[in-house]
C-alpha cells in the first residue's frame, strides 16, 4: 500500500477536531466511549468517501480478528477501521479512550498492544494505527492525547530507539547517514558519528524530513543505491 500518511494524520485530525467542536458535550458529560467513537467514526467517514469505515469490526475478510494475550487467543472489536470490506486492503486503525481510565492503565495498554499488532502482523498490515485519549468531565477542554503507529513503532519509540546508545553498535547510523538526538553535540559518541561521515541533526529536523518509520527506510534504500 502506497497511501500517504500525511494525507492521511491530516484528515484524522479535522475529524478528531470536529467531533471536539460539534459534539463537546459528549465530552463534558462523560458520555460513554462507544458513543464518542461512533460520532468520530461519522466524521472520518467523511474524509474517506473512497473506503468503508466501521465501528467496532471484528472481521478480517471472511475471518475475525484474534490476537494472542497471555498465550491466549483473544477476539477484539478495534473502534474505529478504515478499510475494503471484502478485500484485504487496511488503510487505518483507530483506538480511543477517556480520561477516566487511567493512560498507563491495563485497558489502554491492550489498545495500544492491539494497535501495534495490526500495524505490524502480515495479515493485517493497516497502514496507520491511531490511538487518542480524549480528556473529560473537568479536563475536557485539553486537547486529546494522539498517538501514531506505523510498523507496529510509534513516533515516540522511534525517537528513542533514534537517540538510544546502542544506535552506534547497531550499524543503523552508518546505514542512515544520520544520528538523531537532542543532547549537546561535542560527547565521543557525537565525534565518532562524525568520523563515520554521519551528520547529526536535532529531532525536529528529523521529523521534517522522515516522517515515521517507512520514511526512515526510504532513507536506508537510497544511501545503500548510492553507495552500490
Amino acid at each position: 500500500m502506497n497511501n500517504n500518511l500525511l494525507e492521511i494524520k491530516e484528515k484524522v485530525l479535522k475529524a478528531i477536531n470536529k467531533v471536539l467542536k460539534y459534539d463537546k458535550i459528549l465530552f463534558e458529560i462523560n458520555s460513554s466511549e462507544r458513543s464518542i467513537a461512533f460520532r468520530l467514526a461519522t466524521y472520518i467517514e467523511k474524509e474517506f468517501p473512497e473506503w468503508n469505515v466501521d465501528f467496532e469490526y471484528n472481521r478480517y475478510a471472511d475471518e475475525i480478528k484474534v490476537l494472542k494475550r497471555d498465550k491466549k487467543d483473544k477476539n477484539f472489536l478495534p473502534d474505529i477501521v478504515v478499510h475494503k470490506r471484502t478485500i484485504r486492503d487496511n488503510l487505518l486503525v483507530i483506538e480511543i479512550k477517556k480520561s477516566s481510565e487511567s493512560i498507563k492503565g491495563e485497558k489502554v495498554k491492550w489498545d495500544r498492544e492491539r494497535l501495534e499488532f495490526l500495524t505490524s502482523n502480515k495479515r493485517y498490515e493497516y497502514d496507520l494505527g491511531v490511538f487518542v485519549y480524549f480528556y473529560v468531565k473537568l479536563d475536557s477542554n485539553k486537547p486529546p492525547i494522539i498517538e501514531y503507529y506505523k510498523e507496529g513503532i510509534t513516533k515516540v519509540q522511534l525517537k528513542e530507539i533514534i537517540k538510544s546508545e546502542y544506535i552506534m553498535a547497531s550499524g543503523l547510523a552508518r546505514s542512515m547517514k544520520y544520528l538523531v538526538t537532542a543532547e549537546r553535540p561535542g560527547e565521543k559518541r557525537f565525534q565518532q558519528a562524525e568520523g563515520l561521515g554521519v551528520e547529526i541533526i536535532s529531532w525536529a529536523e528529523f521529523v521534517r524530513i522522515a516522517e515515521l518509520k517507512d520514511v526512515v527506510n526510504d532513507l536506508q534504500a537510497k544511501f545503500k543505491a548510492e553507495k552500490g
